[in-house]
């Protein structure tokens, strides 16, 4: 009996160890599948994130590479022109952009120089620029004070749009991106986005609409472009003070050694001697002794007003051409404290509230204390009540 009793007893336990396993075996089943699921949740939603990124970081390269275009290049290009889009997918912008649908198409990147940039869901870029910022046909005048005229609605309206890149995401309904429909708009953008006007739009993600948007706004884009004008200035104004005149009759040279005059604002004389205002394009006509340009300077400089956007200050003893290498009465100017400067441009960023373009007085052109500091005058970071740019022309 108690033989019997022992094997009833390790039959038992070998059940309830059976029994068990089994429950062990069905939990850790369990928690497979539930981690399985959670990871399949979350897996999606990584994806999701890295697409995002790579999209914000290919809009954001896009838009750098526009403002290195209207910045750089030779002096011979205009400052501020933007290419046309490319409207065959080959990466080339194309040489004309005359009509407004024509001034939609694909992002530009190998006339831009810039990789072939795609979206987080692996399709190229599309891009819109503003008629009177395209580089053919060139529209006059292209300076600081030119409005964009582009528009963009929805949920991040913005008015007075320079330029937009695109990104277009994955297939929403209605599209069928073949190769038969490559260049077609309406399959890759949607919307307002896509019916040839100048008015674009921002939306929430949906099962109709994706599209990203990023609109390259003028506090955005002329910051670099105005630095470069004012580089391009300097240029010739240091041209102009060591240009050396020939005199047919003594068939000698003699290097000028002195900067001209600015031409104050609110004349409408072709140049109203001044050591504060604008450049002028006659500075012969600004008094005794001074001459003209000479031919170095971008001829595209006058042509677009930029010698009306930028705001020139001179020493006054380095505008008597009898006192060669800034040795007349006057003094120098100072800037952020330090003095011997013979000559200063500054850029004067995008207008503030009360401020008129055109400028027709300093306060229009510059904020304090620059507005009444002559002839001190301060450089400090952009802010919420001066984006004046100070350029040092010499020494």
């Amino acid at each position: 009996m108690r033989v019997l009793s022992t094997k009833r007893r390790n039959i038992r336990l070998c059940l309830r160890l059976q029994k068990g396993q089994a429950i062990l075996i069905t939990v850790l089943l369990v928690v497979t599948v539930v981690g399985i699921s959670v990871l399949s949740l979350i897996r999606p939603r990584n994806v999701v994130l890295e697409d995002d990124v790579q999209t914000e970081r290919a809009l954001a390269q896009a838009q750098q590479a526009l403002i290195n275009y209207a910045s750089g290049r030779t002096s011979a290009n205009r400052a501020g022109e933007l290419p046309c889009p490319d409207t065959n997918n080959n990466g080339s912008a194309e040489t004309i952009c005359n009509t407004v649908p024509s001034q939609l198409g694909r992002f530009p990147w190998s006339t831009l120089g810039v990789p072939d940039l795609r979206d987080g869901s692996g399709e190229r870029l599309w891009y819109a620029v503003s008629n009177n910022f395209k580089n053919n046909a060139a529209v006059t005048p292209l300076n600081s004070h030119t409005l964009g005229q582009l528009t963009v609605t929805g949920t991040q309206p913005a008015n007075n749009i320079i330029a937009i890149v695109f990104a277009a995401g994955p297939v929403v309904a209605g599209q069928n991106r073949v190769a038969a429909n490559v260049n077609n708009v309406a399959h890759y953008l949607e919307s307002e986005n896509a019916n040839g006007d100048t008015v674009f739009t921002t939306a929430p993600p949906s099962g109709t609409f994706n599209d990203r948007l990023l609109a390259i706004t003028p506090s955005v884009f002329f910051p670099q472009v105005e630095m470069r004008v004012v580089r391009e200035a300097r240029v010739f104004l240091n041209d102009y003070f060591n240009y050396a005149d020939f005199d047919p009759v003594t068939k000698t040279t003699t290097v000028r050694r002195y900067f001209p005059f600015a031409h104050a604002y609110g004349s409408a004389a072709p140049c109203a001697a001044s050591n504060q205002g604008r450049i002028t394009e006659f500075p012969e006509n600004c008094g005794s002794g001074q001459r003209t340009w000479p031919a170095t300077f971008p001829l595209w400089f006058f042509t677009n007003s930029w010698g009306n956007v930028l705001f020139y200050a001179v020493a006054p003893a380095c505008t008597n051409p009898g006192a060669p290498n800034c040795t007349g009465a006057g003094g120098l100017l100072a800037v952020n404290g330090v003095g011997g400067v013979r000559a200063v441009v500054i850029a004067p960023g995008t207008a503030y509230t009360g401020q008129a373009r055109p400028c027709a007085t300093i306060t229009d052109c510059l904020e304090a204390p620059n507005t009444t500091s002559f002839p001190a005058f301060t450089h400090a970071p952009g802010s919420a009540t001066s984006n004046d740019s100070v350029l040092i022309i010499a020494p």
